[in-house]
This record gives structure tokens, C-alpha cells and sequence, in this order.
């Protein structure tokens, strides 16, 4: 999307990569006075909203949490691990304070842009999901993001050439299209299936 102010604009494009447990942001600024970006990475407040038990930190320029998906009190715990980290920029400060006060401040000067990588992974892609997620990340460079994101178009190019459906009613086309959309964006193979989903 494009998101103006008096200061300028801010262009930003997200993909979640088909073959990989990995969300590319890229925002690209063009205004006159530099744009800043603080980033701090969270799974929100404890005992709230399904967080049981959770950790973060910063390691290098990575900022990462894990976190407990269910009660400790039942079987089968799983757990999920997030690391995020900026390719461009100008790293202008951090700060690195405990309680979920991780933050890396980042800057982005007329013309320049940032691309933010985060990895997000659970114990049923890897046992030490943490360690993996910010191997992911720390791995990254440009050239790599850029073969993340052609492997990702290639996928859905390949995806939407194999059937087409063509129906009277519009509507329920477009309900049969987003349904492929959700189904295809939530499932690999060999990785868990999540819950059915209806409109």
C-alpha cells in the first residue's frame, strides 16, 4: 500500500512466502526529512490472548520471541518462536531492556528502503524453534530475500495456471477463489493442516 503524510510517502509491500515460514516487508520512504522506524517484536501480554509462557531478546540485529501456544497444565505443549530482522536502513539506536523491551530503531533517508524479514516458526517445524528462526534470519541477505520472493510468485503462478472455474454467479466465484486462496496460503505440504475454514 501507499501511505502519504505531510512528510512524505511511505511505500510498503508484504508477502507471506509460499515455501517458507517467512513475512517479507518492504517499505521504501521518499520524503524530505528522514522516516523513522522503531520495530520491537512481542506475543503479547502474558495470560492474555492465548500467551502462556513467553521470552524475548535481541541477539546482533535479530529481535526475537518464543512463546507457549497452550497452558502448561495440558498435554502435547507446543511451542512458536518469531525473529525479525532489517536489511537496509541505518540503524540509528536500541534498546535492549527486559520485560518485552526490545526495540531496534532503524532510519530511512529519501529514495532508501528497508526490507523486514520475520521468521516464524514452532516446535513442529523444528524442536528448537527459537535457534532456527534466528538461524533463518541471520542467513539472510538481499540476494536471498530476492530468491525467496521469485520462488513465491513462481509457486502461485504455477498454482493459479492449473484449473480455472468459471461460474454465472460472480459472487460465488470470487468466494470459490478466495476459499483456493485461504486453503493454498495455510497448508504445505508435509506441515500440519490447520482447522477448516468457512466464509
Amino acid at each position: 500500500g501507499t501511505f502519504e503524510t505531510a512528510q512524505g510517502t511511505a511505500i510498503l509491500s508484504s508477502i507471506v512466502c509460499a515455501q517458507a515460514n517467512l513475512l517479507i516487508t518492504r517499505i521504501r520512504w521518499s520524503g524530505e526529512q528522514p522516516l523513522v522506524i522503531s520495530r520491537r517484536v512481542t506475543a503479547g501480554p502474558l495470560n492474555e490472548y492465548e500467551v502462556y509462557a513467553a521470552d524475548c531478546g535481541l541477539r546482533a540485529d535479530v529481535l526475537w520471541f518464543r512463546y507457549a501456544a497452550n497452558p502448561q497444565r495440558l498435554p502435547g505443549r507446543r511451542v512458536a518462536a518469531l525473529a525479525s530482522r532489517a536489511l537496509g536502513g541505518n540503524e540509528v539506536g536500541r534498546t535492549d531492556r527486559p520485560h518485552f523491551d526490545q526495540r531496534i530503531v532503524t532510519e530511512l533517508r529519501r529514495g532508501e528502503e528497508v526490507t523486514l524479514c520475520t521468521a516464524l516458526l514452532s516446535d513442529l517445524n523444528a524442536s528448537d524453534c527459537l535457534e532456527a528462526a534466528l538461524e533463518m534470519c541471520a542467513q539472510l541477505d538481499t540476494a536471498m530475500v530476492e530468491r525467496h520472493i521469485a520462488g513465491h510468485e513462481a509457486w502461485w503462478d504455477d498454482l493459479w495456471s492449473r484449473s480455472k472455474v468459471c461460474l454465472s454467479d460472480k459472487t460465488l466465484e470470487k468466494w470459490y477463489y478466495a476459499g483456493q486462496y485461504i486453503i493454498a496460503s495455510a497448508i504445505r505440504q508435509g506441515q500440519p493442516v490447520p482447522g477448516l475454514n468457512g466464509p
